[in-house]
């Protein structure tokens, strides 16, 4: 699957586009599964705020699925397909 790297955040965290409503957060610096699922949670928080374009309101829906290496899965792919399951529901 080709990525497009949107930006980096801090030297570690990296969001990539994967498909036109698809977007992956890695984060390569957590000491612990919690640390994930509270920015995980952060992110849906924000990304759940109404927003204005030209006067106009709207709001995001958001799926967010997760997957930790290597309790999950060791290979990128892997850990992709995974959060994928995780978000729609599959597992």
């Amino acid at each position: 699957v080709p990525y497009t790297t949107l930006f980096r955040a801090a030297d570690s965290d990296i969001v990539a586009r994967s498909s036109a409503d698809q977007f992956a957060v890695v984060q390569t610096r957590l000491d612990q599964a919690e640390q994930a699922a509270a920015h995980a949670r952060s992110l849906v928080a924000l990304m759940s705020e109404p927003f204005q374009v030209a006067g106009r309101d709207y709001k995001l829906g958001i799926e967010m699925g997760m997957a930790l290496f290597p309790a999950d899965a060791v290979s990128p792919r892997g850990l992709l397909t995974l959060a994928q399951a995780t978000a729609f529901g599959a597992l």
